[in-house]
């Protein structure tokens, strides 16, 4: 389980007990009955837990499911477009249609917050 705490949170993955900073987490991906939990700095931790547990576990505004498979971190998200979202990595995702304008609707109010926040 995880103790969550404004930006942190520690939790039990296979490779063991792990403190993290949301603001490091990029995506969180439901892959053969296992979350993999992707960092910036490109280290990977795995979880036996369904996708839909973590979002719920988590419940961040930054966080936004765009696929059934797929909980991405909207601060490391460049742009929305053709049932694409792009990571600032370069690395792109498919958006199924019936999210797509949802999944856009969010990244564009994401990015107005971010800019009226500075």
């Amino acid at each position: 389980m995880a103790d969550i705490e404004h930006d942190k949170f520690t939790y039990g993955f296979v490779e063991g007990q792990a403190s993290i900073e949301l603001a490091e987490l990029v995506y969180v991906e439901s892959n053969l009955h296992r979350c993999l939990f992707h960092f910036a700095n490109k280290t990977v931790l795995s979880a036996y837990q369904k996708l839909d547990d973590i979002e719920a576990l988590i419940a961040d505004a930054r966080l936004l499911r765009i696929h059934k498979s797929y909980l991405v971190n909207m601060d490391f998200c460049t742009k929305v477009s053709n049932y694409q979202l792009w990571l600032r990595s370069g690395q792109s995702f498919s958006v199924p249609r019936i999210r797509y304008h949802y999944v856009k609707e969010c990244f564009l109010k994401h990015q107005l917050q971010k800019q009226t926040a500075r």
